[in-house]
């Protein structure tokens, strides 16, 4: 009766020696695909409506006057300001002077390389739901304000914002060199 458990000890060796050496089964092959980053942008700033911002702490009325002090901007960005102010108190409809005003917000155009990042998200999908999530974000908290003479300055970027986000893309983060942030 010695012989089987020392047969056993054996036979088990042998077969923890063979388990050893034998291949493992092929693994099945992941279904999910590898994650990149993507990157949720915005275009640059217009240089005139930043100095709009910063110049005015309202929405011009038809009857407003350009003021005499621009912040020490250069004669160009002062004349490109002017313009701006110009054809923003010349629209007597306080929704068409912001209009205006949000319809030049961005520089739209501008290479994607000049595009500021607002976000980094770990997948397509993140960013995109993100990004419709916050151009519905700020359009309904721009409809709350609306537009009206005199306009708060708090108030009226709102609509920029909104405008900022619908003009966004997500795009993939190593599709686009390095961003400004």
């Amino acid at each position: 009766m010695r012989i089987l458990p020392v047969a056993f000890a054996v036979g088990a060796t042998t077969l923890l020696a063979a388990c050893a050496q034998t291949p493992e089964p092929p693994q099945p092959v992941a279904s999910r695909t590898v994650q990149q980053p993507w990157v949720l942008i915005a275009p640059p700033d217009n240089v005139a409506t930043v100095a709009f911002l910063d110049t005015f702490e309202y929405l011009p009325d038809h009857r407003a006057h350009f003021p005499r002090d621009t912040n020490g901007l250069n004669e160009q960005d002062r004349r490109s300001l002017q313009s701006l102010f110009e054809r923003v108190a010349a629209q007597p409809q306080p929704a068409d002077r912001l209009e205006i005003l949000t319809d030049v917000s961005a520089e739209t155009r501008a290479p994607l390389e000049r595009w500021r990042e607002v976000r980094v998200f770990k997948s397509e999908d993140a960013c995109r739901s993100t990004r419709e999530e916050l151009v519905t974000v700020t359009a309904e908290q721009t409809r709350k304000f609306g537009a009206y003479p005199r306009m708060p300055r708090e108030e009226f970027q709102w609509t920029m914002l909104a405008r900022s986000f619908q003009w966004s893309r997500c795009v993939p983060a190593k599709g686009v060199a390095r961003l400004s942030t």
